[in-house]
């Protein structure tokens, strides 16, 4: 098993005008604490997984280009007050880690995210994204799910 981490940042592709340097968040935003929206995609893994890789690195960044507040920190101003901060010193990379797993895929579970547990601490990066390549064998078993 193979671990990479990836510090991906917003390209220039589009030429979009600069970001604020911070977004206040209204109160319906910080009702709650921050938790991680999870969504995991099963796909075959391509030929070449060096190069999917490094498409998805490309994509990520320009998304990233285009929805400027995943990229920020939320902070907490003196005054209590909650912002998406954007500037220079609040900028953060966000990580897309690559894991490659010796074993078959085995089904949906929580170390398929990026980040373990339910809740995001307020100084981690707003998006994180992990991709695990599985091996492509089996065992010859053939379970209910693949039947």
């Amino acid at each position: 098993m193979s671990l990479e981490t990836f510090a991906v940042l917003p390209s220039n592709k589009h030429g979009r005008p600069a970001a604020p340097s911070e977004i206040k968040l209204h109160s319906i935003d910080v009702f709650s604490t921050c938790t991680q929206i999870r969504s995991h995609l099963t796909f075959m893994t391509p030929a070449s997984p060096a190069e999917c890789i490094d498409k998805l690195k490309r994509a990520l960044a320009e998304a990233l280009e285009l929805y400027p507040p995943v990229n920020g920190t939320v902070i907490t101003k003196d005054d209590g007050c909650k912002f998406i901060a954007l500037d220079d010193n609040h900028l953060q990379a966000t990580p897309l880690i690559i894991e490659t797993r010796d074993g078959p895929y085995e089904g949906d579970s929580e170390d398929l995210s990026p980040r373990q547990g339910l809740m995001v601490q307020l100084d981690s990066p707003i998006f994180a994204a992990k991709v695990t390549i599985v091996s492509t064998k089996t065992t010859g078993k053939c379970t209910k799910e693949c039947q």
